[in-house]
């Protein structure tokens, strides 16, 4: 008897395990039907599954990037948006790392910072320049 291990039974009861083997063995089956179906082939769907996934990569990172982020993370070498704190107040700027950096390790005569940057995001691309026309 040659019974393969996606059916095996063991007094009467299959394993929750190879009852997913099943099922999935059962959605790949359908996948590859629904592909022969539309005409795609394994290398055009692989394809296709390639590039989704770069799509969704490139999709996080701009996500990211149009968040603010922990200053702790901000580039060392790049100017960037920042969020400072003075008073309770907070302020949008522009800012390096080194002057972060100034800023939150001044403290005031009672151990406060004076001045404290929190977060930073990257500084949008500038707007196309129009020629000037003579």
């Amino acid at each position: 008897m040659n019974q393969s291990l996606a059916s095996f039974e063991f007094r009467g009861e299959t394993s929750p395990v190879y009852d997913r083997i099943n099922e999935l063995e059962r959605e790949v089956a359908d996948y590859r039907q629904a592909l022969e179906e539309l005409g795609v082939t394994p290398d055009e769907a692989r394809r296709g599954a390639e590039r989704s996934r770069a799509l969704h990569k490139e999709v996080a990172e701009l996500r990211r990037d149009a968040e603010w982020q922990p200053i702790e993370t901000a580039p060392k070498k790049e100017t960037f948006l920042a969020i400072l704190s003075c008073g309770g107040d907070q302020t949008i700027c522009t800012m390096r790392w080194s002057v972060a950096e100034s800023k939150n390790s001044r403290l005031d005569g009672n151990g406060y910072h004076v001045e404290r940057v929190s977060h930073w995001m990257p500084l949008p691309k500038p707007p196309a320049m129009k020629e000037e026309t003579k």
